[in-house]
């Protein structure tokens, strides 16, 4: 890594002197990145996820964070895939690191370069962060026979369930959304007179009758 001191009398804070020193500065800007997700309102978990990913990959160079290259993401999300990782999973990790070096970039390039003499490049490019078709296969919409299948299982189960009640509730929820591409909201404005009229229909179906 290399060093400068501040030209012109710099703060004495503004001079790496150690490794030590170098590896306090990557944990406040770690730290500081931490402080700016909370401060825009991100729940503790993305926070906490999100640094969990910019320190893995702290501990998978060889050099500051502030010195990876596009070359340390590859080999990085490389061995994500390796390790059997999904590709959500992997492009959320690479979405991470992208938002954390913007961070850098934006607010302490100038502080890292007075500190150590390096631009700091951001690592993660369109070659490299999974985006778009790739995140993910294609889901093909099951059959019609698939469904008619699903269905019919599902109705002949209902009246061994433990809770009849909440079975025939879903089963009848899950038929409207079917049938008539009722909505969540909608299904909840239900009311017990159309619950009456959906069962008379489905115990006459079940029956014969």
């Amino acid at each position: 890594m290399k060093l400068v001191a501040l030209q012109g009398g710099g703060a004495a804070d503004e001079v790496l002197r150690s490794a030590q020193d170098a590896e306090d500065f990557e944990q406040d800007l770690v730290d500081e990145y931490a402080l700016a997700m909370a401060a825009a309102g991100l729940t503790d978990g993305h926070v906490r996820t999100t640094r969990a990913a910019v320190i893995e990959f702290a501990r998978s160079l060889t050099c500051p964070l502030w010195e990876a290259t596009a070359n340390d993401a590859d080999r990085f999300l490389a061995e994500q895939r390796r390790k059997g990782l999904s590709v959500t999973t992997r492009a959320g990790k690479a979405g991470s690191l992208a938002q954390f070096y913007e961070f850098l970039i934006t607010r302490y390039q100038g502080q890292i370069r007075r500190m150590t003499g390096v631009t700091v490049d951001q690592p993660i490019d369109e070659f490299n962060r999974q985006k778009g078709k790739s995140l993910g296969k294609v889901r093909v919409p099951p059959s019609d026979a698939e469904v008619e299948e699903l269905f019919t299982g599902w109705r002949a189960s209902i009246p061994d369930a433990r809770k009849y009640l909440p079975a025939a509730r879903d089963y009848f929820a899950a038929s409207l959304w079917r049938r008539l591409g009722l909505r969540i909201n909608e299904s909840v404005m239900l009311d017990i007179r159309d619950w009456c009229r959906r069962s008379m229909v489905w115990i006459s179906s079940s029956t014969g009758g």
